[in-house]
């Protein structure tokens, strides 16, 4: 179970890049940065292509208790718990790399309850949108890299210049 949702995790996060990359040649609206919701629905893809059911914004509890992607891997009848989130550091913007980690910690600790709810893992993902080599990146990579080693980090990928990003990078980790 957990060597096939690496492995789709790195396909979905690898359809989140491609995408990225291509909406940074040709942007289709004025989004200034990278949403949330492009990583969700690149790892739906990943997962249902192969035939697992995702829920998305599963519930599993009823006061706000839900997973960005539950999965159901074939085989196990304990879903997997999929939290995500984007970072992001441009130099002319207003990064506030505490506020963005505090909402990480929210995730990475909610992933972590879940265990007594009948989930046989929970991984957090982040997608890192950044301008290479400012104060910035290095403000807030240093916030990342506070979460430990990642089970899986993609090389950084330079985009085309959008809104004073220039690279992108992606990381998970297994919470349980």
């Amino acid at each position: 179970m957990l060597a096939e949702t690496r492995r789709l995790l790195k396909q979905g996060i690898g359809y989140a890049l491609g995408d990225y990359c291509r909406l940074s040649e040709k942007p289709l609206g004025i989004d200034v940065k990278p949403k949330e919701d492009q990583l969700k629905c690149a790892l739906y893809r990943a997962f249902t292509e192969t035939g697992h059911v995702v829920h998305v914004e599963g519930g599993y509890a009823r006061a706000k208790g839900k997973c960005d992607l539950m999965v159901a891997i074939d085989g196990s009848h304990k879903p997997i718990g999929l939290e995500l989130k984007t970072a992001w550091a441009a130099t002319r913007w207003n990064n506030k790399p505490p506020e963005q980690a505090a909402k990480w910690a929210n995730d990475y600790e909610k992933l972590r309850s879940l265990p007594d709810r009948g989930f046989g893992a929970g991984f957090f993902v982040l997608l890192f949108a950044y301008a290479a080599d400012t104060a910035a990146e290095e403000s807030l990579r240093a916030m990342i890299d506070g979460l430990g080693n990642p089970d899986l980090r993609t090389e950084p990928r330079a985009i085309t210049l959008w809104n004073g990003l220039d690279s992108l990078e992606c990381f998970a980790w297994r919470v349980f």
